[in-house]
């Protein structure tokens, strides 16, 4: 989902460097529905029997296949969203760009009280094999050691814990929306980082990372990137340096 999220950005410049519609195939199509140009967002081809898949195709005058694994970002000199945008051969930029309807926005329901999110496992993903993930994995301690702590010191925000809330989630925008009402997140790489990265409604949070390449080709330089302490195991940033950072993302005095 995460990789969906920042393919945004490269489809926002296609559509205006085009200056055309266009179908977009892909596996979260409710993150694209109200995207100006955007004619339909469906998620396959092969989903839709009546459709006559083998000449669908052949009516378009150019179809574009969006793919991030190219050489600059493999050595680490482009993020997702820059590379997505080397693979349509459009000009780059660095953050996703995923258009909000603001009518939905204010229609969604959720917590009215000031809260920080946390996104401490790449749980939102449905599955996940058991050899995939781990550069992003925490361990329960860990999680539950931070989330302790940030209670203690924001005894004024709501901590939101994302993995919660993951499974009732059924439109992916609502993620969107989560992290656009937070005052600001702690999370691992993965969907909540890109989507509180969108360029239009950014919110500034804690990103935790391994090491400096994976902020180079995952990360967002506008966030507050900490690597980890042993980055031989994952993620694990000292708490107080979290803690600390945070603190000046919402001005609270150290």
């Amino acid at each position: 989902m995460g990789d969906v999220v920042c393919a945004s950005g490269a489809l926002k410049k296609l559509t205006e460097e085009l200056n055309c519609n266009v179908f977009v195939e892909t596996g979260q199509p409710t993150l694209f529905e109200d995207q100006p140009h955007v004619i339909k967002a469906f998620r396959g081809l092969y989903d839709y029997y009546d459709i006559d898949v083998e000449n669908f195709y052949q009516t378009f005058d150019k179809i574009y296949v969006a793919d991030y694994y190219n050489e600059n970002h493999l050595k680490s000199k482009t993020n997702i969203v820059e590379a997505y945008c080397e693979s349509v051969g459009v000009e780059k930029r660095s953050l996703p760009y995923i258009f909000v309807n603001y009518e939905k926005y204010n229609n969604f329901n959720f917590i009215n009280e000031d809260y920080i999110f946390v996104a401490l496992t790449d749980s939102i993903k449905p599955t996940t094999a058991p050899d995939m993930g781990l550069s992003k994995h925490l361990s329960h301690n860990y999680s539950h050691e931070l989330i302790h702590n940030l209670k203690i010191n924001f005894p004024k925000h709501k901590i939101i814990d994302i993995h919660d809330l993951s499974p009732d989630v059924r439109d992916k925008k609502e993620l969107l929306y989560m992290a656009m009402k937070a005052k600001t997140f702690v999370a691992v790489d993965g969907g909540m980082i890109h989507f509180a990265s969108n360029e239009p409604t950014f919110t500034k949070g804690v990103c935790l990372y391994r090491n400096q390449n994976a902020v180079d080709s995952y990360g967002h330089k506008e966030q507050v990137n900490l690597i980890s302490d042993n980055p031989l195991i994952g993620p694990y940033v000292e708490i107080q340096k979290i803690i600390n950072e945070l603190k000046k993302i919402l001005e609270v005095e150290l």
